[in-house]
């Protein structure tokens, strides 16, 4: 028997304020930038940003009531830093700048995942996952959605679980773990 559980992400927030503070910087190197450019090439740029905010503007209107719509103004706007770098410090920094929104994006999407098993306990996470020997575990269990991973080196994991999962059978989880834990045999 093999359970796994999607853990909560408490972290989603962080990346997507760290998003927008890369947009708000963006914007602030685009006002310094086009208050020492010229009038012909700043009246470009406002027409290109006009379009572009034009076009965020309809990703709002149509996604707004999708739980996504967040990252839709996201992409748009990230598309607009885009084409500012690339307009303005060339195409190796609109690269580079692109390459950490995509980066970002990815990572946001990424949840940690507890899977649970004869063989022993794996924790996937964003950056890399670990694996724990029952002989490593000193308790493990699951009350009212928070899963508890004790440890004999007195480390503790504990998490709620997602609401992805549903419902899960508690009382047949813990028996199932306890049957392999060394102490509670």
């Amino acid at each position: 028997m093999q359970y796994h559980f999607i853990l909560q992400d408490n972290t989603q927030k962080a990346y997507r304020l760290f998003t927008w503070f890369l947009i708000f910087f963006h914007l602030v190197a685009a006002g310094v930038i086009e208050m020492n450019g010229t009038w012909k090439q700043t009246r470009a740029e406002l027409f290109i940003f006009f379009i572009l905010l034009c076009v965020s503007g309809l990703l709002y209107y149509f996604f707004r009531k999708q739980k996504t719509w967040t990252d839709a103004l996201g992409i748009s706007l990230a598309l607009l830093c885009f084409v500012f770098w690339e307009r303005n410090a060339g195409i190796l920094a609109a690269i580079l700048i692109g390459l950490i929104f995509i980066l970002v994006m990815a990572i946001r999407k990424k949840k940690t995942v507890v899977f649970i098993s004869e063989e022993g306990i794996v924790v996937k996470r964003i950056f890399g996952k670990t694996n724990y020997a029952w002989q490593q575990l000193d308790n493990l269990v699951l009350k009212d959605g928070l899963l508890t991973i004790d440890l004999l080196s007195n480390k503790m994991i504990q998490a709620e679980l997602s609401k992805e999962n549903g419902l899960v059978d508690e009382k047949q989880f813990n028996l199932f773990c306890r049957q392999y834990l060394p102490n509670k045999n």
